[in-house]
């Protein structure tokens, strides 16, 4: 069962990167000769990209947070849908059973069958009982596993896109003070500022590789594993109680 896309930071936060390095590529091909006026030029630059850089990297992680809270609700949504399924399910089956029991209860014409019944409808209704404890319980631990999965890598992701975004408010705020002190080198500036901002993006890109995969298999397997014992138990039981039912009433 797939609850959650595993694509959570790709498309909310890579694009991050895009901005700033179209900046650092455009500041790389500006002149470089340290005549009168191209530091304070660099450094109107460099603000003007901050800002633009500021501008974009907020509206990015909102949408981040948005598709995150979305993903959450949708997840949420679709549990509440299968639990209202198994509900339903569970209803119906109730009263097939009921029928069932009716029609046996007319059978029982001597007080050995209607003991026989009695001891049955127990048994039923004790193995209905424990097969539905069991399912509910195996789903309630894979919902709790996918959330401590989903939550750590949520925060993993979160945690790169705000290492990202202050290594680059750094960097630009290193070029600003650079740039605008007396004799600054406007080129080595821009130099120092391109590399800060590629190692940001080499350090982001390793953090997202980290979290890329989210493995659900054995959470799966073990959820899968308890919904077939609890089937094959309550198989096991029923097939005896009607056999023992059988025998009472002489079938």
């Amino acid at each position: 069962m797939n609850y959650v896309k595993l694509s959570l930071v790709n498309g909310a936060v890579l694009g991050l990167v895009l901005g700033p390095w179209s900046a650092v590529v455009a500041l790389a091909h500006a002149p470089t000769t340290p005549a009168a006026g191209v530091g304070l030029g660099a450094c109107a630059r460099f603000e003007q990209a901050a800002h633009k850089l500021e501008h974009k990297v907020g509206e990015r992680h909102d949408r981040l947070l948005a598709k995150k809270t979305e993903r959450m609700t949708k997840l949420t949504e679709r549990r509440a849908d299968r639990l209202a399924t198994r509900t339903e399910h569970r209803v119906d089956w109730t009263e097939r059973r009921d029928e069932i029991f009716d029609r046996l209860e007319a059978k029982a014409d001597t007080d050995a069958k209607k003991q026989a019944l009695a001891t049955f409808q127990q048994v039923v209704n004790t193995a209905v009982t424990t097969r539905r404890a069991a399912i509910d319980a195996a789903a309630n631990t894979f919902h709790q596993g996918v959330d401590g999965a989903v939550n750590a890598r949520q925060q993993a992701a979160e945690t790169a896109s705000q290492v990202f975004k202050k290594a680059v408010a750094d960097a630009l705020a290193k070029a600003q003070t650079d740039c605008a002190a007396t004799g600054a080198d406007a080129a080595a500036v821009k130099e120092t500022y391109r590399a800060s901002v590629k190692q940001a993006r080499e350090t982001f890109n390793t953090a997202r590789q980290a979290v890329e995969k989210m493995d659900l298999e054995t959470l799966n397997t073990v959820r899968k594993a308890a919904f077939q014992k609890a089937a094959d138990d309550f198989k096991a039981t029923m097939d005896k109680a009607r056999a023992d039912l059988k025998v009472a009433f002489g079938e």
